[in-house]
């Protein structure tokens, strides 16, 4: 079948299409069943058929995901978003470069560089179509680039010639010039006369434009959106070096490290808006898991550049000094690791719940309301922490999810915890005073006199560590399924 479209025969294509999909099905091959939904996609895009040929792609796109294949997932995405920006509504436009953009993430994030340099290209021309200079230049600096590194001679021809225009548009004809001079010297040394000929028409692009150029002596007012607006604002238009200009000198390396989550469902237009792309059960199932994980990276495309921005588990941070506190306790004097234990497990519950509420921002309305029930703080019956896992538990999962003697450990920890952070300094009658020891004497045994040596002891921190994960645990085990599919906003999540 792919034979068929490299010869431009698409009709045959989309016939033979027909048979191999039934027999794809008969047989149960689900990658050979989104291979040929995605070359038929393809074919029936060349020839007008637009409607079947997204409805192929998605086909395509829905499989692949499913089976963990991310970059055919991202390639039939990309499929999806060029029909789109061949499309004459703005709208529509729109949402294919959307499709573009995701594409390009999906395949940054699994190392796949299939066909990403020509993507990156398409951005770049829908962007100078829409005047956006900046990212015109940064999607086609980008695109050039990443073709370079694929150096496949046909796509970085194409690349040169289209970030050509963005040069010739933003008058930057030194630029133009060097470009035009690489693409003769690739097309020379692939020794294709349909790639010379593109050279040299390019050539003469940059000739028309240089004799041109001393017929207008003004300097460029850059002609973006954003610096059209400065004039409806009263403020004077910048020139094109002062406004967009910068972009031509961004880096444009391109970091192949990141590792995108395996599990990422089918593309969805208006995904719940809530932060980082994450659902709940995402979130919860990474939290006090055995392989501790670090965090969450997100990545963004903006303005031609890959973007990324992280939330870090800080819970599973706060759990681990809790367990390296009991570790190191060396006996039952040693009062300072169960301390570190109990602030710890605290701190990871809160971490927890913060971590959380930023996932789902309902959640923080919740919080606040839950706080605005109570009309003081002498008021409160309920340590903050403590309410805040309530608030989420009654919001996200089931009922009878929080064993009342694991609620019970909870409200002590964190009580525990609050007296030792809020420490108030006062005269204590000592359980066991001695009559035969000075006061201050050398032999006087203090280990379990005064606070906080009479609550603390050598189990201390075991119990609050062990009872930070139980809450999490379950938490994990009682979210409900809806709860667990909340989803946020539409960034690609990766994991670090």
């Amino acid at each position: 079948m792919h034979a068929l479209l490299n010869q431009h025969r698409f009709a045959e294509a989309i016939a033979l299409s027909e048979r191999m999909i039934v027999a794809f099905q008969a047989a149960g091959n689900e990658e050979g069943l989104a291979e040929t939904w995605f070359f038929r996609g393809v074919a029936e895009a060349r020839v007008g058929h637009l409607q079947a040929a997204i409805a192929s792609l998605r086909d395509a796109y829905a499989i692949n995901a499913k089976l963990g294949r991310r970059g055919y997932a991202a390639r039939a995405l990309a499929a999806e978003g060029r029909i789109g920006l061949a499309n004459a509504s703005p709208e529509v436009r729109d949402k294919g470069a959307y499709l573009i953009q995701q594409a390009v993430c999906m395949k940054l994030g699994c190392g796949d560089r299939g066909g990403i340099g020509r993507d990156f290209m398409m951005l770049s021309e829908y962007a100078l179509g829409m005047k956006q200079m900046s990212r015109a230049l940064g999607h086609g600096r980008r695109g050039l680039r990443l073709s370079f590194m694929q150096g496949n001679p046909t796509e970085i021809v194409s690349a040169l010639a289209s970030l050509l225009e963005v040069y010739l548009a933003c008058r930057l004809y030194g630029r133009a010039e060097r470009t035009t001079k690489e693409a003769l010297a690739w097309a020379e040394r692939s020794r294709s006369k349909e790639f010379v000929a593109v050279a040299v028409s390019m050539r003469a692009r940059v000739d028309e434009a240089l004799k041109g150029r001393g017929s207008d002596p003004r300097k460029f007012i850059c002609p973006c959106p954003t610096n059209e607006a400065r004039t409806s604002n009263g403020e004077k238009r910048l020139e094109f070096k002062d406004c967009c200009g910068p972009a031509d000198r961004d880096p444009v390396e391109v970091d192949w490290g990141f590792c995108l989550a395996p599990q990422h469902g089918p593309y969805r237009a208006d995904p719940d808006a809530t932060a980082y792309g994450l659902t709940l059960g995402e979130y919860v199932d990474r939290q006090a898991s055995k392989d501790k994980p670090e965090g969450f990276l997100v990545a963004r495309i903006h303005d031609g550049w890959l973007e990324t921005f992280g939330l870090s588990c800080m819970a599973n941070y706060h759990l681990r000094g809790a367990r390296a506190a009991c570790a190191a306790a060396g006996g039952p004097m040693d009062v300072g690791f169960p301390i570190a234990a109990v602030l710890h497990a605290t701190c990871s519950l809160e971490a927890f719940m913060n971590g959380l509420a930023h996932v789902a921002p309902s959640l923080k309305t919740a919080f606040k309301d839950s706080r605005l029930a109570v009309a003081s703080w002498a008021d409160r019956t309920e340590p903050e922490i403590v309410t805040k896992w309530m608030t989420a538990g009654s919001l996200f999962c089931r009922e009878g999810w929080l064993e009342p003697e694991l609620l019970k450990s909870m409200r002590k920890l964190v009580r525990l915890r609050n007296r030792l952070v809020h420490f108030e300094p006062r005269w204590e009658t000592l359980d066991e005073p001695p009559d035969d020891v000075p006061l201050l004497g050398a032999e006087r045994r203090t280990g379990a006199l005064w606070w906080p040596h009479g609550e603390l002891n050598g189990d201390t921190g075991p119990w609050a560590a062990s009872t930070a994960e139980g809450l999490m645990a379950a938490f994990r085990a009682g979210l409900r399924e809806e709860s667990r599919a909340l989803r946020g906003s539409k960034d690609l999540l990766m994991k670090i």
